[in-house]
């Protein structure tokens, strides 16, 4: 069985050959829908039990490859990208609600002090990335929709003196 994806209406189709009195048949059934604006999976019932875990695994990446993109837009290169992603574990940027902003910091410090292959992240990276968390977790207190693509350099930029007036207004 081979799982394929038609990426223009987000289907998500299963190709099936088999052997039949000698000859060869190809089928495909068009299993689920995958909705990425309501993160919404419809499955027809007969095959959603067979295929979930291949539906949640390319949505995941998806998320995984937008967060990785919105790393990249605040000056994260490639090994940055990876060492963040893998010490946090956070694979998609919703994830980044989760920690508190001081855990963000700590993430940062263990990057550069670690013993093999240290990432010596910059003040401005830091600051940009606890922009990045500022923002997810405003959204999700207000339950809209986090998405690491509408996350752009002037947004980071913009968070981050909203979150400087925000302490310092707090202080």
């Amino acid at each position: 069985m081979l799982i394929t994806k038609k990426v223009a209406t987000w289907a998500l189709w299963v190709t099936v050959w088999f052997q039949k009195g000698g000859d060869e048949h190809l089928l495909m059934y068009r299993l689920a829908v995958v909705s990425k604006e309501a993160n919404i999976i419809l499955c027809y019932p007969r095959v959603c039990t067979i295929i979930t875990d291949n539906i949640m695994a390319a949505v995941a990446d998806e998320h995984r490859i937008a967060f990785e993109n919105a790393l990249a837009r605040i000056g994260f290169s490639p090994n940055e990208r990876q060492a963040f992603i893998q010490t946090s574990g956070c694979t998609n940027i919703a994830m980044l609600g989760i920690l508190p902003a001081d855990q963000i910091s700590k993430i940062c410090k263990r990057l550069s002090t670690r013993a093999i292959d240290p990432i010596t992240l910059s003040a401005i990276q830091e600051q940009l990335l606890l922009a990045m968390r500022f923002w997810v977790t405003n959204l999700q207190r207000l339950q809209q929709q986090v998405d690491a693509n509408d996350f752009t350099t002037a947004l980071a930029l913009n968070q981050a003196q909203t979150m400087r007036r925000q302490l310092e207004d707090d202080a």
